[in-house]
């Protein structure tokens, strides 16, 4: 026995970020990271 199943299938189209604007937001969440630990390691030491 075949069973033969149609779909349609209705995709969205999606708008995806520059990779350049990306990677300048990891950029500066870095430079927080590190500004963050900087202090942290001048309270310890």
């Amino acid at each position: 026995m075949t069973i033969n199943c149609c779909r349609t299938l209705y995709l969205e189209k999606v708008e995806h970020r520059p990779p350049l604007e990306i990677l300048a937001e990891l950029r500066a969440i870095e430079q927080e990271i590190l500004q963050g630990s900087e202090e942290l390691e001048g309270m310890l030491g």
